[in-house]
């Protein structure tokens, strides 16, 4: 979630041509309700099917994730607001619905002197992975080859014969991009 919630809107930016305000405004907006409706919805469900199915924990999770994927592939792909917003949210309220159900998982199957310790093991990888390094690990590949990759992904004809021809920065209608406003990821970064 943190690589998507550092990037996506500047995706959309750059790819979609939104303004700041609206890309930022209106993925913090889905954000919120798709983790909100996401970790209450997932944790019913998940519990409900834990009454009848003895794994319904862990499949629910690996589920909701699969089925994120093709709602993920229309968020990036799709050229139309009317499909790429909702495309977003359902993939944000299917990873956030996950969550509740892979926690529950985790303290059911570990010791009880152990499950403080799982616990805090999995918030700090979560993070460590999810939340600190894959907005940085996004703005490595974005610094290289560009957010525009998923672009080319929609016409298979226009994928690069050479290599080295990705690397091209041009805008959505194909015209060489000028100087970005949006810093690089190395720029972010200040040690």
């Amino acid at each position: 979630m943190g690589g998507l919630g550092a990037w996506m809107p500047t995706y959309f930016v750059r790819e979609r041509g939104l303004s700041v305000a609206a890309a930022g405004t209106i993925f913090g907006a889905l954000l919120l309700v798709a983790g909100f409706l996401g970790t209450i919805v997932g944790g019913q469900l998940g519990d409900r099917l834990a009454r009848r199915f003895p794994d319904a924990h862990f499949s629910f999770s690996g589920w909701a994730l699969i089925a994120s994927l093709p709602f993920t592939m229309a968020a990036v792909l799709a050229r139309a607001p009317a499909v790429f917003w909702p495309g977003l949210f359902v993939t944000m309220l299917l990873l956030f619905a996950n969550m509740g159900p892979l926690n529950a998982a985790m303290v059911n199957v570990l010791p009880p002197d152990l499950r403080a310790r799982g616990v805090g093991l999995h918030t700090t990888t979560i993070h460590l992975l999810g939340d600190a390094l894959s907005p940085f690990l996004i703005g490595v590949v974005s610094d290289s080859v560009g957010l525009r990759i998923p672009r080319t992904a929609q016409r298979p004809a226009s994928l690069p014969v050479r290599p080295g021809a990705a690397h091209r920065s041009t805008t959505a209608g194909g015209r060489p991009r000028g100087p970005s406003s949006t810093p690089a990821c190395a720029d972010l970064i200040s040690f």
